[in-house]
């Protein structure tokens, strides 16, 4: 009994830790803070055409801020431009790998810092012709200043 108990209250608590993650139109984001209700984006592999990633989504009435996209979210996506909001603060590895029709990635006006998770270009593949920094967007990451995206 003590076992299965114990057994029960392990599951459980794995259940608990597990970051939530739901779907609004074609992409999938991921709770990555319930105090300050903020999301990553991790995985929009199925958007096609011109993408524009929301600075907040809601899910089950809670408004969550879109902070993050994650390693090889849009991998193999067929987006052609992608407008990227103020809100995103880190962009992982890959993020964007293989999207081979993308030719434009706009990242909208911030006076935040974005951390590019390795180099610009392994964030961006190298597909994008194009990159496009709004006003006052610092970088920050391994080859932050890659001329590839000045």
């Amino acid at each position: 009994m003590k076992k299965l108990l114990f057994t029960l209250t392990f599951v459980l608590a794995a259940m608990t830790a597990t970051a939530q993650q739901f779907i609004v139109g074609d992409l999938t984001y991921k709770v990555t803070d319930d105090q300050n209700m903020k999301v990553s984006l991790v995985d929009g592999k199925g958007a096609t055409g011109n993408l524009v990633i929301p600075s907040s989504v809601t899910n089950e009435n809670v408004i969550y801020t879109v902070t993050e996209i994650g390693s090889r979210a849009f991998e193999g996506a067929a987006i052609t431009d992608v407008t990227i909001p103020a809100s995103i603060a880190k962009i992982n590895t890959y993020a964007f790998l293989n999207t081979n029709n993308l030719a434009k990635i706009t990242i909208s006006d911030s006076d935040a810092l974005i951390e590019f998770v390795t180099s610009n270009s392994r964030s961006f593949g190298s597909a994008a012709k194009e990159v496009y920094y709004g006003r006052n967007v610092n970088r920050t990451g391994n080859n932050a200043g890659d001329p590839m995206f000045n």
